[in-house]
């Protein structure tokens, strides 16, 4: 099964459905971005090769602040997931495959040649797969629409004995002579079948108090529902028994009196589904909350710099998630002078914008705070500078610098001044075929 998804590439608005997920960071939105076999992606097992899997906030191609990336076949993530004999799971993720330049890697993404494969494989109790990886459906390069997130995804009963799924994600070659680029995933899901989905309010939003309606999507096989509706830490109220609906006003549910919303309250509900014969798939609990949430501050990823005539600058762009339940908010840059040699000069201008720049008269280490304030609440985040003698120490204390980042761990730069060239071939000249230990036996 595949479906093709809205994106309105001029305000980058996607309408995408929100799952009752059984999966971890299903959003990728939780993690360092970088190549994924450097910084990780929590929740999720992966293998790639250098530059073949990417974890990214590349906002052209992403529907919400992160997404993956991936390039070859030697790359790919899974995750496992508790699952139960005979039940049948749905299992999908949306893909893109770009044609504008990546601001990560410089390149174009968008992929021929190549197919995105989703499937899954089945485990028992003590971890043995049973039978075969199962593909549930793929994303064609050079067949599925450019700049166009497509949902590819289906449906898979687990077998006799199985006490676990993998969902996996993986690339393979369509065509051998000609290939290129990569795609971009996000929003993986794994539910059971017959499950509500696209909850509205989505799940973990923050609404109005004046919110009336509540709405949701049966599954095709669904013939009536039960709503379930009360606060966090509450006993929770059936509102609705045996309705053909996928939409509910909570100023008149079926079930009770009117329900009025309190401001700084976080309310949950859920959506029990049955087929024509009586038999109940059990929704998942969502949640929104109606009152003023605190912003949340990032300061970015940390700089390794170098000094040039005395000074070293850099440009540190923070970011803001915020609710807009206030009159907006502030932002402010401070040096942690705890951390940093007092006998050196930080200066930040300005300090009160998103964007700033910094400049430093010496070597060190220094961690700057950045605090978001939108009146009622705050958050903090840090980021750390590097400053070093040149731009090749920088380099080598930068873990995410190529430098560092050579298959195995090997270069040719064997005098340690970022490059290579004929000096590093005089040093492996003059120590050719010489032992290096009398622990060898040759000497």
């Amino acid at each position: 099964m595949k479906k093709v998804m809205l994106l309105l590439i001029a305000g980058l608005a996607v309408v995408v459905p929100a799952q009752a997920n059984l999966l971890v960071n299903g959003d990728f939105e939780d993690g360092p971005i970088g190549e994924i076999n450097v910084v990780g992606l929590p929740g999720w097992e992966f293998w790639a090769g250098q530059y073949t899997l990417y974890h990214h906030s590349d906002t052209e191609r992403t529907l919400d602040e992160k997404a993956c990336a991936i390039f070859w076949t030697d790359a790919g993530v899974g995750q496992y997931f508790d699952a139960e004999a005979g039940v049948e799971y749905t299992l999908g993720v949306s893909m893109l495959s770009s044609t504008s330049t990546d601001t990560y890697n410089g390149q174009p993404a968008n992929m021929y040649g190549k197919d995105d494969v989703l499937s899954v494989e089945w485990y028992d109790g003590s971890g043995v797969i049973i039978g075969q990886t199962i593909e549930v459906d793929r994303f064609e390069g050079g067949v599925d629409p450019d700049d166009v997130w497509t949902l590819i995804s289906g449906n898979v009963v687990a077998p006799a004995g199985a006490a676990q799924g993998m969902l996996v994600i993986s690339q393979v070659v369509t065509d051998a002579s000609n290939n290129g680029g990569g795609a971009h995933f996000d929003n993986a899901f794994v539910v059971k079948a017959g499950q509500a989905t696209s909850p509205s309010p989505a799940d973990g939003a923050t609404v109005s108090t004046e919110l009336d309606t509540i709405s949701w999507q049966n599954a095709a096989e669904t013939a009536t529902v039960d709503v379930w509706f009360g606060t966090v830490g509450e006993p929770n109220s059936l509102i609705a028994d045996d309705i053909a609906a996928e939409t509910l006003s909570l100023s008149a549910p079926p079930i009770g009196s009117a329900i009025t919303l309190a401001s700084g309250e976080v309310y949950e509900w859920k959506v029990d589904s049955k087929d024509s014969s009586g038999n109940v798939v059990e929704g998942t609990w969502w949640t929104f909350n109606t009152g003023n949430m605190a912003p949340i501050a990032d300061a970015g990823e940390d700089q390794y710099i170098w000094l040039e005539n005395g000074q070293a600058q850099v440009i540190l762009t923070g970011s803001v998630q915020d609710d807009g339940m206030t009159e907006g908010y502030t932002v402010s840059w401070s040096l942690d002078a705890a951390e940093s040699d007092p006998a050196t000069t930080v200066v930040i201008d300005p300090n009160d914008v998103e964007t700033t720049t910094v400049t430093i008269d010496g070597e060190g280490w220094y961690t700057l705070k950045f605090t978001a304030d939108d009146g009622m609440y705050t958050d903090e985040d840090f980021v750390a500078i590097g400053v070093y003698d040149s731009p090749c120490t920088a380099a080598k204390e930068d873990p995410a610098d190529p430098y560092n980042n050579y298959p195995n761990g090997l270069h040719g730069d064997l005098d340690g001044d970022c490059d290579t060239d004929l000096d590093d071939f005089a040093i492996l000249a003059a120590t050719w075929l010489d032992c290096m230990s009398p622990k060898m036996g040759c000497l």
